[in-house]
């Protein structure tokens, strides 16, 4: 395939009603062809909301995430670009003292975001074209007292970002942005007395992932 400009590609973003993803959203609606995210909690399987498509999906039930996949091909076309937003984040605990979080992190952060790489990556390789761009952490590198279970899970998504790279051709990358932390409301609930100002904002990281998209860039653990 021929390199496709941004304004060509369809872009799917994760978690659109989050705080990130909902800005990530109106950071690419302008400058792609279509982009559309995946949301748990809305009454319709498909909508269209100021320019921008939603399609209901609860990215834990692999049959809603393949039925959205064919959805999205049947309304608007071939996905060029998958951003994989979906993710929690919990702290409090030391590792001995956590029981479901485990669990909970593992399949918030790390399974949300398998189940969409496992049916979008082959269309992408069929059409010989791709970009995934995950969501790691700094975490997933150096850990983070009481908060095992998120690291954890962030290394989890770093080493399956790799792995994918050294599966695909030369037209599709997987990489991952690892922002410090993100500032967003409930990140600032959590973590009240921070210093805000130091924390990175969705519009710093979507640009940084429009930088990657544009790029060749493949197996990279990019720091924002």
């Amino acid at each position: 395939m021929k390199n496709l400009k941004l304004s060509e590609m369809i872009v799917i973003v994760t978690g659109a009603y989050g705080a990130t993803g909902s800005e990530i959203i109106k950071y690419f609606q302008p400058r792609v062809k279509f982009v559309v995210g995946t949301v748990r909690n809305i009454n319709m399987r498909w909508k269209e909301k100021n320019g921008i498509f939603l399609t209901k999906c609860d990215l834990l039930e692999n049959d809603q995430v393949e039925g959205s996949i064919e959805l999205i091909l049947d309304r608007i076309g071939i996905p060029h670009v998958l951003i994989n937003t979906v993710g929690g984040f919990k702290i409090g605990k030391n590792v001995e003292n956590c029981t479901n979080e485990w669990d909970k992190m593992y399949e918030i952060n790390f399974q949300t975001t398998l189940n969409t790489i496992k049916y979008i990556l082959p269309i992408m390789k069929k059409n010989n074209f791709g970009r995934i761009i995950n969501f790691g952490s700094r975490s997933g590198e150096k850990g983070m007292a009481k908060a095992g279970p998120y690291s954890a899970s962030k290394a989890a998504i770093h080493n399956l970002t790799k792995t994918i790279s050294q599966e695909v051709n030369d037209n599709i990358t997987c990489n991952a942005v690892l922002p410090d932390i993100i500032d967003t409301p409930i990140n600032r609930e959590n973590m009240t007395g921070a210093n805000y100002n130091s924390w990175t904002s969705p519009s710093i990281i979507a640009n940084k992932i429009e930088t990657i998209i544009k790029s060749k860039t493949n197996g990279q653990l990019i720091l924002v």
